[in-house]
């Protein structure tokens, strides 16, 4: 297998949906246009990344290097965060700071990341 997804629903008002997954090769997916942004959080060996990405206003591709993993939430239609407004995202991906292992920095503080199973805690705090 060459890469594994996994997706399922929130029952948050703010995340529309939630996915995570790994890839064992090198990879371009094509990402298809979205109204939704997402918040992406990427691992590849020891190397971390964590950006605000989309909506998508036209299919990109984007390449997948082997052995990342991802966690990506997607945010409902509507729920923005003004210094991630989805205007400035439309099409682009910002790459938010590194804190201390396990954390990034967003809104002036730095917050843990979170998991496939607390993403609806975590969403809650971020945009209240």
């Amino acid at each position: 297998m060459a890469a594994f997804f996994e997706g399922r629903a929130s029952d948050s008002p703010y995340v529309y949906r939630v996915w995570r997954g790994h890839f064992e090769e090198d990879r371009m997916p094509i990402c298809q246009a979205d109204a939704h942004w997402n918040l992406l959080f990427l691992r590849q060996g020891s190397q971390v990344r964590v950006a605000a990405e989309g909506p998508l206003t036209r299919a990109l591709s984007k390449f997948e290097a082997e052995g990342s993993e991802f966690l990506v939430i997607q945010f409902e239609a509507g729920v923005y965060m003004p210094h991630l407004a989805p205007d400035d995202l439309a099409n682009v991906s910002q790459t938010l700071p590194l804190a201390a292992s396990r954390r990034f920095w967003v809104k002036s503080s730095s917050w843990e990341m979170p998991t496939f199973d607390n993403v609806e805690v975590f969403a809650d705090r971020l945009v209240c």
